[in-house]
């Protein structure tokens, strides 16, 4: 949509002359910086960046602005090598390929070059009528599928949509693509236009839309009040050692004698006010040293996590060695039902659990906290549409919750802390009507100040006579 709202301003702008070397220095330009993104591990960047993805456009926009092949053999090269390129791609290129992201200009390049070649229509397959009429359609059916399929998986919290679904989908993504080609499309297409019609036509456009965007930012907060930040985060990013460290991730009683290491995945991040009322009520310190997607042992499998989360899960790795031989108790929190499933994190944290054991510590695994089958935030806000969601905690957490005594079992050092069925989680996502999750398995603040009151009489001698 940004591309489309700004392109046509460049093209009216530059001299006709200067379109088609401007769009391919731009191709070439843009494209060689995506690629050395892609190649230092930016590829989730440039997903979403606007100039990393402009060259996919810029292909079509190319063809639009240079003549057609001179003659029909080059046009027919054109298409079947554009064809061959197309079919080797949906073959050979997935998300597992390196650098996937900038690879995808190939399919790109071979969608301008059938295009290019057709100018002289000898690709007869793709003039049949029927594929003509798709394509007649296709630019609007491009404008409508995003919003379809974004509100039906918003309001479904899922990205697979059933089969049901997805046919309802589709006719209404039909009847708003023929609505938009046959009254806005089509008599823009056919309209006179002289230089001065088009830019204030472009003008009035940018204009609505520009108040359209006002509108819906002022729409939404009068829809429903945003809510307070501490019930839409589990802690303030910069006070917390989630993926960084600072100052000393002491938590608890900073003046406390006893000293207790937290460490684990965003499960544990959770829990940094929770270790500051468990740390008060014992009298001791909580060091809390956390990575996203995360469990900050040695010999976690990194590469397993998304892209973003890796260079700092290492580096979280190497501050926690330096303070395990030191610690005599460990809390270790973590979602079970993301880690447990991988065989190689399963074999590390056994291989923590033996080294904690040779040095004599005492490690406390605390059981996942239950999930929800919606994000939180969502469903708050769907409400105040109008559009009830049936918000409940969902069963996949509690299958890896009762997976962990039987690994745990072999090591006497470790002890399972299992708080789940405390009352607090008994009307999840809400105590007493206040939310206390912060999106679909993570506690807010609030949530986790509640968590530690619940459980601090409970927990608290048990960490006393582990630190004796």
């Amino acid at each position: 949509m940004q591309f489309y709202l700004f392109m046509p301003f460049v093209l009216l702008g530059a001299p006709a002359r200067w379109r088609a070397p401007g769009i391919a220095v731009l191709l070439v330009l843009l494209s060689s910086l995506a690629a050395v993104k892609s190649a230092n591990g930016g590829d989730t960047a440039i997903y979403y960046a606007l100039w990393a993805r402009i060259p996919e456009f810029l292909f079509g926009a190319f063809i639009a602005v240079v003549p057609g092949p001179p003659t029909r053999s080059l046009a027919r090269i054109g298409g079947i090598a554009g064809a061959g390129a197309i079919i080797a791609s949906f073959i050979w290129l997935d998300e597992s390929v390196p650098q996937a992201r900038t690879l995808a200009l190939i399919p790109c390049a071979g969608c301008a070059a059938v295009i290019w070649g057709g100018l002289r229509q000898t690709l007869h397959l793709l003039s049949l009528p029927m594929l003509v009429t798709v394509g007649n359609y296709s630019y609007s059916l491009y404008l409508w599928h995003w919003p379809v399929l974004a509100y039906l998986k918003y309001y479904y919290n899922d990205y697979s949509l059933s089969l049901p679904l997805i046919v309802v989908s589709f006719a209404i993504m039909a009847v708003t693509s023929y609505i938009s080609y046959r009254w806005v499309e089509t008599p823009l297409r056919k309209a006179s236009w002289n230089l001065r019609l088009k830019w204030r036509v472009f003008a009035v456009i940018f204009a609505c839309a520009a108040v359209m965007a006002t509108a819906a930012r002022a729409l939404n907060s009068h829809i429903v009040a945003p809510l307070p930040a501490p019930l839409t985060r589990y802690a303030a990013p910069e006070v917390i050692c989630h993926g960084r460290v600072v100052e000393d991730c002491i938590r608890g009683d900073l003046a406390g004698n006893g000293e207790v290491l937290m460490i684990g995945d965003s499960h544990a991040a959770q829990l940094n006010y929770f270790a500051d009322i468990v740390g008060a009520f014992i009298h001791a310190r909580i060091r809390v040293i956390t990575a996203s997607s995360c469990v900050d042992i040695a010999g976690f499998d990194v590469d397993r996590i998304p892209p973003e989360s890796r260079v700092a899960c290492r580096e979280q790795i190497e501050r926690v060695e330096k303070y395990l031989p030191s610690a005599h108790t460990i809390i270790l929190a973590a979602r079970w039902d993301y880690q447990l499933p991988s065989a190689a994190f399963v074999e590390a944290l056994e291989q923590f659990f033996r080294r904690a054991q040779e040095r004599g510590q005492h490690v406390f695994v605390m059981a996942q906290v239950p999930s929800l089958n919606i994000n939180l935030q969502r469903a708050v806000r769907l409400e105040a549409l109008g559009l009830r969601q049936d918000v409940q905690a969902n069963h996949e957490w509690r299958r890896w919750n009762d997976a962990l005594p039987a690994l745990i079992r072999p090591f006497p050092n470790v002890t399972l802390l299992d708080f789940t069925n405390i009352p607090l989680f008994k009307t999840v996502p809400f105590w007493q009507g206040i939310p206390i999750y912060s999106d679909s398995d993570h506690l807010n603040e609030e949530g986790s100040r509640l968590y530690a009151e619940a459980v601090k009489a409970s927990l608290g001698p048990i960490l006393i006579d582990a630190m004796k």
